[in-house]
Parts: structure tokens; C-alpha cells; sequence
């Protein structure tokens, strides 16, 4: 990996926060218009959701599940791939703005703190 852009597209929304990828799609937060897209590989909306929470800011899979943490509410969301939230939970820190996902746990980073941590699904 070198660094040198192959590809860009302008996805729909206005300020995207997070992005994961499922294995076959794209899956985009946008903390402006505090929507999730999935896009096909060429930037293509395959279809929209609206999730709980009001400013997401991280987004992971986990081969199952999307996560989901938001800045405004301060919770980390699990929700099927329809957006229906199955369980939230408050993790430690105040601004969470960073998810991945390491084939066990969360990891989450906060903007305040400065600090990232290590979660129980």
C-alpha cells in the first residue's frame, strides 16, 4: 500500500464520520445529517437509515452487527443491518468519536479524554 488514491466518490451527506466495510458494502455515518448509508463500492447509495442517537461519529461490523457510537447522546449502539438498535450502552469517557472493531472487542476512542478503550461486545 503506497497511499495513492485509486478511487473517490462524493458519498451522499454532508459530514461523514465513520466507515466500515461489511464484506461486500460500504457503510458510512454522517454526523450532519445523523444518518448511516450503505454504499455499493462505486459510492452508490444501496439505501439509508436513521438511527438512535443524534451525532454519530464511529462506525464498525463486527460479521454480524453494526456498531454505532455517538457523540451527542454518548452511547455506543448495536444494530442489525436494517438500523434497528438490538442493546446501547454508556462506555467510560464523555465524546466518543472513533470505533473498530478486532474480531472480539470494541475499541472506542474519546475526543476529550484522549484516551482509547478497549469494550466488551
Amino acid at each position: 500500500m503506497s497511499g495513492e488514491t485509486v478511487k473517490s466518490f462524493n458519498p451522499e451527506g454532508t459530514r461523514p464520520s465513520g466507515l466500515t466495510f461489511d464484506g461486500k458494502y460500504l457503510w458510512l455515518c454522517d454526523s450532519e445529517t445523523d444518518l448511516i448509508y450503505q454504499l455499493d463500492l462505486d459510492g452508490r447509495t444501496i439505501k439509508s437509515f436513521d438511527p438512535e442517537g443524534t451525532t454519530p461519529t464511529g462506525l464498525t461490523f463486527d460479521g454480524k452487527y453494526l456498531w454505532l457510537c455517538d457523540d451527542g447522546t454518548c452511547l455506543i449502539y448495536q444494530l442489525d443491518m436494517n438500523g434497528k438498535t438490538i442493546k446501547s450502552f454508556d462506555p467510560e469517557g464523555t465524546t466518543p468519536c472513533g470505533l473498530t472493531f478486532d474480531g472480539k472487542y470494541l475499541w472506542l476512542c474519546d475526543a476529550v479524554t484522549d484516551l482509547i478503550y478497549q469494550l466488551n461486545r
